[in-house]
């Protein structure tokens, strides 16, 4: 696990993204590939794990699970996940690697890496 900071202009969009969010877990995950973003999605504030998506009749589950379901396979390959959360209402991040389950559909998506906040406030890359 190497540490890494991303983009400030993406860490500025996902601080965007999450500040408009009224729920206790703010978390956002951004797919980035060529500099681009290709989608992003929020935790759903029940916070169901992916495996239980089809059994809730809410449909609802994890960011990171979320957002590989609105990009095309296609583009999903080689692309980078970014996963930001915010700790409670402060502009602070905290821990946000996912959980197994996400990066199990993480690797079938065949994404480069993953970089993630850590919860001393930095951010740590993991490899697929």
């Amino acid at each position: 696990m190497d540490t890494i900071d991303p983009p400030k202009r993406l860490q500025e969009f996902a601080i965007k993204i999450m500040s408009k969010l009224n729920q206790q877990f703010k978390l956002v995950a951004i797919i980035v590939r060529h500099g681009k973003i290709l989608g992003y999605s929020v935790n759903n504030p029940f916070k169901s794990a992916p495996a239980m998506y089809k059994l809730s009749a809410r449909k609802h589950s994890h960011a990171e699970f979320l957002v590989l379901k609105k990009v095309s396979i296609e583009k999903l390959q080689g692309a980078i996940l970014y996963v930001f959360r915010l700790l409670n209402w402060k502009i602070e991040f905290s821990m946000s690697k996912p959980c197994l389950e996400c990066c199990t559909f993480i690797r079938v998506a065949n994404l480069k890496k993953i970089i993630y906040t850590t919860s001393n406030g930095t951010f740590a890359e993991m490899r697929i």
